[in-house]
């Protein structure tokens, strides 16, 4: 199961929501669920990511051409 991330893509947001990006890939890969995500680096979606990949899961951006 794939479970898909779209959010702040900022880092100008709040650091508890960096945090709580995190945990959560680390939740979703820890339970087997891959994460797909809008593809950047940076705020929520970048650190659920990291979060992911920390954990060995799997990730897939996907993101339009026009960015």
């Amino acid at each position: 199961m794939n479970v898909c991330v779209y959010g702040a893509a900022s880092d100008e947001i709040d650091d508890s929501f960096i945090r709580a990006g995190e945990a959560l890939g680390k939740t979703l890969a820890g339970r087997g669920a891959g994460l797909v995500f809008g593809g950047g680096a940076h705020g929520m979606m970048g650190a659920a990511a990291r979060g992911a990949h920390s954990m060995g899961g799997f990730i897939l951006g996907v993101a339009p051409r026009f960015f």
